[in-house]
């Protein structure tokens, strides 16, 4: 699960694709793993021409389940993470 917290709005956070970003695009398995997770057509446009994408449309395509907005204590997505694994475990141990 991946959240990507945003400073001031949902479009104003950049998402780069990891693995063109630090030009290690095989070695973590980028281009077996983009295709599956957000089909073929839009991972080569990813891959090819190394888009960096909003935070909006990360979450619109696939690449992250939650955008949220920073706090001024700067743990926004810790706390989205906490919350949802709080929902995870009340589930598990009830």
């Amino acid at each position: 699960m991946y959240v990507m917290t945003e400073t001031d709005t949902v479009s104003s956070q950049k998402c780069p694709l990891l693995s063109n970003w630090i030009f290690v695009f095989g070695k973590i398995g980028g281009t077996q793993r983009l295709p599956r997770l957000i089909g073929i057509g839009k991972a080569k446009e990813l891959i090819f021409t190394a888009k960096i994408c909003s935070g909006e449309e990360a979450r619109d395509i696939g690449l992250v389940e939650h955008v949220v907005t920073q706090n001024k204590d700067s743990d926004a997505a810790y706390q989205k993470a906490l919350e949802i694994a709080k929902k995870i475990a009340d589930k598990v141990c009830a």
